[in-house]
Order: structure tokens, then C-alpha cells, then sequence
């Protein structure tokens, strides 16, 4: 996200979204992603989102196949962002599902940040979904020394769907809520306007918008058309597990994710990959107010967990 939007439309979406830092809980949609999940286990997760793509039929449009051209030049850079969605996908899957979005916007935060939850813009844009520093506070997103909530994976991808399943209800159409995710939506309803006054027709390709946006939505759309055919573009994609890589759990107190790696037996970098928005790798010291931290899980889901959940009794 390039452009922040109007505090007053953050204000209103995050009094109707509740949007604090969520918990990964299982809710009715939940459950019936992971049993649609649980029917492919056989397949990558790849697979998974692939078969629930709904945006494939802009693919032969030139500006896509443009985008398809430049990728499949450069496949060692597909294998990146294909590595590096790893431990995110599978949870931002879930959340589009849950909410009836498009499962190719999955993948924005490939074109975003490169699926890179550190990755900070020349504008203060920052996280996954690149979240610019007003949009962040209009939601509610707390940014201090100790944390940036911007790289919270859980936090910045609730607001972030939040707000492109808004632009969705505004603009009836994806590829302009994803235009007005870049470029802002007045400056997508002032391209419509503009074609309206000439009676010319309001779709995405129609538009006179700035050529950053020109280009944001054919490169969603061109990864897209790469990931569910690769060896069709001569590339190769980084196999990911049909399986949550990480799970949310409550804490409360001053912690070091030094000592939760020995708490849950993994490397204190993959925990830093987690909870990115831990600025100092330290829990902001506030005893009395709780928290989450991500970790990951075992194939089985349990064994991590069940440690973690005992040390914190015996702490």
C-alpha cells in the first residue's frame, strides 16, 4: 500500500472491524476452510490456492502478459517470493477465504514487500502489506519503540484484508479495489469520474491512473497466472506445506524471544520471522496488559505448542 487513506474512512473500518491484534482462532468459516484444507492435504498448498482462483480470466490481457514476460525472465526471483510466502501463506489463505476474497490476493504481498514483513518502503510504508504509518494508527495499530504493529503478520493482514474487502463493497469490482489499495480511492474515483464525463467505459484497464497502479495489478495477476502453471513459464515455484506453519499464543508479561526459543525448542530467528514486529526482539514490558506471540508447529500441531503452554505453567 503506497498511499495512506482518510482518517475518517480508517476510523469508521476500524470501529466496524474491532481491529486489535487478533487471535488465530478457529470460527465457523475456520473450520470450513480446514476441512477444505484437510480434503487436499494431499496437495501442495499451492495447489490449495490455485484451485480457489477466481481472477484468472484478466491472464490474456497485454499489460498481464507483459508482467508474465518479465517474471519468467527472472525465475530465481520467483523462487524467492515463493520461499519466502512460507511461513505466511498458509494463514493469509485462511484469512481471504474466511472472508470470501479472491485467493490470488494472497499473493500481494509478494508485489508489496516481496513477502518480506521487514521490508520498509522510501515512504515509511512498512510490513507484508506495506501499511503506511496513517493508515496504521487510523486502525488502531499501536507503533512504539518496542513494536511496529505495521509488521505484526496477524494485526497488518486483518487490516489489510479489512480494507481491500471495503474498497471491494465501494467499487463492486477487485481489480479496483486493488488500484484504490495502491493509489488511494479518491484517486480511483476521480479516474472514474473522469471517464464517466466522456463516456468512456469505468474497468480497471480503462482508466487513467498513475503508471505504478498500471503496472500493480497485472504483476498480482501475472504471479498468479505463474504459481498455478509454472513449468508453462519455465520457472519454478518453492514447495510449501498444505499446513499452518505457525499458531498464536496468549501471554502476558516481559519476555525475550531468546527464552521462548528455548521454551519451544526452535531458533531464535525463526521466532524473529514470526513476530516481526518486535522491534528489540523483547516484549514490551507491560506485565499487566496481554499479548500474543507466534510459534510454529509441528506437522501434528501439537508437540510445540503443549511445550510452550508448560513452560508458561511453570514460569
Amino acid at each position: 500500500m503506497r498511499k495512506s487513506f482518510r482518517h475518517i474512512t480508517a476510523a469508521v473500518l476500524a470501529t466496524l472491524m474491532g481491529a486489535t491484534a487478533p487471535e488465530v482462532g478457529a470460527t465457523s468459516a475456520a473450520l470450513l476452510w480446514n476441512l477444505q484444507m484437510h480434503s487436499m492435504k494431499e496437495s501442495s498448498l499451492w495447489s490449495v490456492l490455485t484451485h480457489d482462483y477466481s481472477l484468472q480470466h484478466h491472464t490474456d490481457n497485454h499489460a498481464v502478459q507483459v508482467q508474465i514476460k518479465q517474471y519468467s525472465h527472472n525465475p530465481a526471483y520467483i523462487q524467492l517470493l515463493t520461499r519466502n510466502a512460507g511461513n505466511y501463506l498458509y494463514y493469509v489463505l485462511s484469512e481471504t477465504q474466511k472472508r470470501g476474497i479472491p485467493a490470488e490476493i494472497a499473493l500481494l504481498p509478494m508485489v508489496e514487500s516481496d513477502y518480506n514483513p521487514f521490508c520498509t518502503s522510501s515512504k515509511s510504508a512498512s510490513g507484508l502489506w506495506q501499511l503506511m504509518p496513517s493508515t496504521a494508527e487510523g486502525f488502531g495499530i499501536k507503533t512504539n519503540s518496542w513494536y511496529d504493529g505495521r509488521r505484526d503478520v496477524v494485526a497488518s493482514t486483518n487490516v489489510a484484508l479489512g480494507y481491500l474487502s471495503y474498497l471491494h463493497d465501494l467499487f463492486h469490482d477487485w481489480l479496483l479495489a486493488l488500484a484504490a489499495y495502491n493509489a488511494g480511492e479518491g484517486r480511483v474515483m476521480r479516474a472514474i469520474a473522469h471517464n464517466k464525463q466522456l463516456g468512456k467505459p469505468t474497468d480497471f484497464w480503462s482508466l487513467s491512473l498513475p503508471q505504478e497502479t498500471r503496472q500493480y495489478v497485472p504483476k498480482l495477476l501475472a504471479l498468479a497466472a505463474l504459481i498455478q502453471n509454472p513449468s508453462a513459464y519455465g520457472v519454478k515455484v518453492t514447495p510449501v506445506a498444505n499446513q499452518p506453519f505457525f499458531t498464536s499464543v496468549p501471554m502476558r508479561g516481559t519476555l525475550t524471544l531468546s527464552t521462548l526459543a528455548s521454551w519451544v525448542h526452535t531458533p531464535v530467528k525463526t521466532l524473529h520471522w514470526l513476530n516481526p514486529a518486535l522491534r528489540k526482539n523483547v516484549i514490551e514490558p507491560k506485565p499487566t496488559q496481554s499479548y500474543y506471540v507466534l510459534v510454529p508447529v509441528n506437522g501434528d500441531d501439537t508437540p510445540i505448542t503443549l511445550s510452550l503452554k508448560s513452560s508458561l505453567k511453570d514460569a
